[in-house]
Formats: structure tokens, C-alpha cells, sequence
């Protein structure tokens, strides 16, 4: 009851801050059909109900979230993306005196909504219902309506429909009635009509890894890293399925960028996923739908410091490497912050984990785990920083002294499990939130700090190993 208070027994402590996963992808592409606001999918199956099956133009997309899900990812916002010329197929719907009662469009624009119909079914005005089919099943069927306002609410839940009254009775029985007029339009998918389905993904979706599966246009890449910084998660770029010089040519754009580039990380190798039923030939599929995988995999075990590389990075959906690189190309690759695969021990693995930022000038946020670790860091922190909006900051300590104690909390575990590094928890991170950050002068403003220092574990991208032969008249 609100408002009024509230008392509840509970047997054990509740938690003081939220559940935090960084294990979502947020991948942004080409659909057959859907619509073009998030979704999000936990399965194939879902994913294809939803956005259609695997077109032309949206094979990248199908094939990225299909080896996904086969890597063992879990969870994927999946955002659609159109041409700025695409049409939305729609049917007026008319009532009993043939006048306009309402106007039902597909979900999304496309050519897939031209296979939809409609059929009004019941008593007019009083219990009617919309069923949606397309050419091979019924889709959905609405619940019993009476009123044109009960429509409109009905077309906002709707899964593969919009409606927008336009007259003032409800729409008379019949039907089929046939949506027309929707049409594709690819060719207009432009760095402006990514960038806008970036924005769609809110802060409030969470944390994760945001990506625009195999499009390797500079634009759009640098889009990519721009929104995953104003979302605070990271973004897992492809770049083209080519060879060694296209790939350092590309590098060395973002590497230029400085700072702009420290949210994300470049990946330049596709790998080679089954043929379809009935065909021979592998499908090449972009590496961002693998990373994402095994980084949700990684998350899910609760140390995002591990690198998303080597053993842990085991890719055995993968039927091999579309591009096939020398020793000395794969460290030259790396060296210039792109992440490709190598085949160990007859096992295709991801083979990098750094960033394209410049190791002399930029050596905090060369590895990318260090930067996955740091998304994990401030999305717990923010979780800790609610707990404490709107608390009473009383001039004796206590609510700051708090404060700093859950976030401590919160990076004691972290330690425990060697993300953080060092000997003892005291020299792997610190918490300040004493006078020294809370003065008379920023509780006057009602501010509540805390500054967070922490030494993150390197990964080890270097083993060396010596072999000395000693004669047997000379002891080991």
C-alpha cells in the first residue's frame, strides 16, 4: 500500500546492492523483418519468431546470433535496423458504415509485413477480436475487445502489429484483409540510421558489449565506440574479412582517435560456421558474435578480468579461420591492436585481447579485460550509489562511512579472485569517502562522494619458457 508504511520478517539479510551482469550483447544490424526498437532475445528460436529468417540482406545479423547462442551466450538485445526509404505495409480497417476506423501496420518496415492479414472475428462492438496470420500460421490473436480505445492498447502489446485509430467505431467483422505496401530499402542503411539505433539501447538495458555485426565502415565503428562510452559499456567492433594490410590500415585510423577508442576493441577474423541444410559451403560469419559469447561465458563464472582469449576463448562451433595469418603477421596484427584467431592444438581460439589504444602513451587501457573489469566496477558501483540516493547525510559520518564500506565490500571479492593485484586487499584497491572528499561544502550541496583507486591484474599475453640441458655427470 502506498503511500503508508510497510513492515516485513525476513529470515536472512537482504542484499545491499542490485544483481549487476555484464554479460549481454547488444548487437545492432540488418533484419528480414521485426521492429526496430530493442529486443530482448535469450534464444534462436526467439530471435527468428521475431526478426525472420535468414535474407539476403540480413544473413550477417541471422548467422552472428545463431553462433551466439551455439557459444553459449545467453542474453541479446537485439536492435533492427532500415533503410531511410523502407515502407511500413498497413490496412485501413473499416467499420460498419464502410467509414475508417483504424489503421494496422506491421511491427517494422519491410516486404515481410505484405505476407500479413487480418481477420475481425466476434460481435461488433462488443466482443470482437483481431487475429494476425501470415501465409503459413496464425501469429497472434487479440483478447475480446468492445471499444476502439481497447484496440489501441491492444496494438501497443501486440508483438507483430501496430494500430492507430483513426475513426470513431470499431472495425466491422470480415476479413482476411491483406497489409500491403511495405518494401525494403538497404541501400539507405547509413551511419546516421546506425547511430540512431545505438541510441535506442538506454543505460537502463544495463551492461554489456555493443556491436554492429561484420560492418567495418570506419563511421560507423567510431559511432560504435561513441555510444558504448555514453552508455558505459564497450564496444566489440569488426572489422572487414581481409588480410593483413587492409586490416593495420584500419587499425591505424582508431589508434589515431587517442582516448576515443579505449571502450572497445577490434576484431579482425571471421570464422567459418556450418553450411546451411542442403548446402556445401561454410558460412563466414564475424567474430564480434563469438567474443560476445565467450565473454558472456567468462562473466557469468564472475571474473570479467579474464582475458576473452586462449583457453578460455575456445571456439567449437567454428569449422576454421576465413583468413590465414603467419606468426609474424598474428604478432604484427596484435601489436597494433587487432584481435584475430589461432588454431592450437587443432582448436580455433581467440588469440588477442587488447584495444587499439597506443601502449606508450595509453598503457591503462591497453588490455581490453582491464576494461572489461573497470565496466564491472562502475556498474556495481552505480548499483551501491543507489542505495544511497535521497539518504540523510547527518554531519556525524555515518551515511559516508557506509557508503565507502559497500563499495570496499564490493571490491574485496574481486580480489579474492585475483582481478585486482597485489599481496593484500590494502594494496590492491583503496575507498575514499572521509572528510576528505565529503567537506561542509559539498554536503551543503548534497552531494555524498567517494573516490575508488584499484590495481587491476594484467593478463598474461607473454610465456616464455627456457629448457636447460645439463650432462649427466652435473646435477639438476
Amino acid at each position: 500500500m502506498r503511500p503508508g508504511p510497510n513492515a516485513a520478517n525476513t529470515t536472512a539479510p537482504t542484499s545491499n546492492t542490485s544483481p549487476v551482469s555484464t554479460a549481454t550483447w547488444f548487437p545492432v544490424g540488418p533484419a528480414a523483418q521485426g521492429p526496430t526498437t530493442p529486443v530482448l532475445i535469450t534464444n534462436f528460436a526467439q530471435y527468428q519468431k521475431v526478426f525472420g529468417g535468414r535474407g539476403t540482406f540480413s544473413a550477417t545479423l541471422s548467422d552472428s546470433i545463431e553462433q551466439f547462442f551455439l557459444e553459449g551466450g545467453a542474453r541479446a538485445y537485439v536492435t533492427r535496423v532500415v533503410g531511410a526509404a523502407a515502407v511500413t505495409a498497413s490496412v485501413v480497417l473499416k467499420d460498419s458504415t464502410a467509414a475508417a476506423s483504424a489503421t494496422v501496420s506491421a511491427l517494422g518496415a519491410g516486404t515481410y509485413g505484405n505476407a500479413f492479414t487480418l481477420t475481425v472475428g466476434g460481435t461488433l462492438e462488443t466482443a470482437y477480436t483481431i487475429t494476425v496470420k501470415n501465409a503459413t500460421e496464425t501469429l497472434e490473436v487479440s483478447p475480446a475487445l468492445s471499444s476502439l480505445a481497447e484496440l489501441a492498447a491492444w496494438g501497443k502489446l501486440s508483438a507483430y502489429v501496430t494500430v492507430a485509430v483513426t475513426g470513431t467505431k470499431s472495425p466491422n467483422v470480415g476479413g482476411p484483409f491483406a497489409l500491403t505496401g511495405g518494401t525494403d530499402e538497404t541501400a539507405g542503411i547509413t551511419t546516421a540510421v546506425y547511430e540512431a539505433a545505438f541510441a535506442k539501447l538506454l543505460q537502463e538495458y544495463g551492461p554489456g558489449h555493443l556491436s554492429a555485426p561484420g560492418v567495418s565502415t570506419s563511421s560507423v565503428i567510431e559511432a560504435l565506440y561513441k555510444y558504448a562510452a555514453l552508455q558505459k559499456r564497450l564496444a566489440v567492433a569488426d572489422l572487414a574479412n581481409a588480410g593483413k594490410a587492409t586490416l593495420l590500415t584500419a587499425a591505424a585510423v582508431f589508434r589515431a582517435l587517442t582516448a576515443v577508442n579505449r571502450p572497445g576493441i577490434l576484431l579482425g577474423d571471421w570464422q567459418q560456421a556450418p553450411p546451411l541444410p542442403g548446402t556445401i559451403a561454410p558460412r563466414a560469419v564475424p567474430l564480434s558474435a563469438y567474443f560476445a559469447a565467450k565473454a558472456a561465458v567468462i562473466d557469468s563464472l564472475g571474473n570479467p578480468n579474464l582475458p576473452v582469449a586462449g583457453k578460455q576463448a575456445i571456439l567449437p562451433s567454428s569449422l576454421g579461420k576465413e583468413q590465414v595469418f603467419t606468426e609474424s603477421e598474428l604478432e604484427e596484427l596484435y601489436l597494433a591492436g587487432v584481435n584475430v584467431c589461432k588454431v592450437v592444438n587443432g582448436q580455433v581460439r581467440i588469440y588477442g585481447c587488447r584495444t587499439a589504444v597506443n601502449p606508450t602513451t595509453d598503457p591503462l587501457y591497453l588490455q581490453f579485460n582491464n576494461v572489461r573489469l573497470d565496466m564491472a566496477i562502475t556498474w556495481k558501483a552505480l548499483a551501491i550509489e543507489e542505495q544511497y540516493m535521497f539518504s540523510q547525510e547527518d554531519g556525524q559520518g555515518n551515511d559516508s562511512s557506509a557508503y565507502g564500506s559497500a563499495l570496499a565490500g564490493m571490491l574485496l571479492p574481486l580480489y579474492t579472485i585475483g582481478a585486482l593485484f597485489g599481496k593484500t586487499p590494502q594494496e590492491a584497491f583503496s575507498v575514499e569517502a572521509g572528510p576528505a572528499v565529503n567537506t561542509l561544502a559539498t554536503e551543503e550541496e548534497g552531494n555524498l562522494n567517494a573516490t575508488v583507486s584499484a590495481r587491476r591484474a594484467k593478463g598474461a599475453d607473454q610465456v616464455n619458457y627456457n629448457f636447460n640441458r645439463v650432462p649427466i655427470t652435473q646435477e639438476v
